[in-house]
């Protein structure tokens, strides 16, 4: 009985130590996992801040977005031919915004500095239906739109106590 109880006891620590091990392997996953949930994070937030929203473009027939993209941003006076960029309606209404994904944020804020510039852009100057305005913005995610509403807050008070 001695035998037994002696072996029962050898077999409890060896689960406890491989039990001990294998929590401090799963501490070490977990933690790695915040690492990279992070690093994705940054990455996502990077790449949402390259984005442009290009709104009221009614869809065309045979519509092939990238090409009427191409053409707007030709319109307001941008190098097509240098830039790389997707194009893709958000959803499949038939007035849906364009999610224009570029590659670096310089071409980004060119985009919207000669589209500012360019004046009152509508869809028939560009050689489309339509006769909506044409607008370009900076793609205000969840996380930029609350930056964006803080910023406008800050200033509205700003100005508030400046003026009154």
């Amino acid at each position: 009985m001695s035998n037994s109880f002696d072996e029962l006891q050898k077999e409890n620590k060896e689960i406890k130590r491989r039990l001990e091990e294998e929590s401090r392997d799963l501490h070490k996953a977990k933690k790695r996992i915040s690492e990279l949930e992070g690093k994705i994070d940054s990455i996502v937030e990077e790449k949402l801040e390259k984005n442009i929203v290009i709104m009221n473009v009614l869809q065309q027939e045979q519509e092939k977005t990238e090409e009427m993209v191409s053409s707007i941003i030709g319109h307001i006076g941008v190098s097509i031919a240098t830039l790389d960029f997707k194009a893709k309606r958000i959803s499949q209404a038939a007035n849906s915004p364009i999610l224009l994904e570029l590659n670096d944020r310089n071409t980004r804020n060119l985009i919207l500095k000669k589209r500012k510039e360019a004046g009152i852009l509508k869809m028939e100057n560009c050689g489309y239906r339509g006769k909506k305005i044409v607008y370009f913005n900076e793609d205000l995610t969840r996380p930029n739109k609350i930056y964006s509403h803080k910023q406008g807050r800050l200033r509205l008070n700003r100005d508030i106590s400046l003026h009154g």
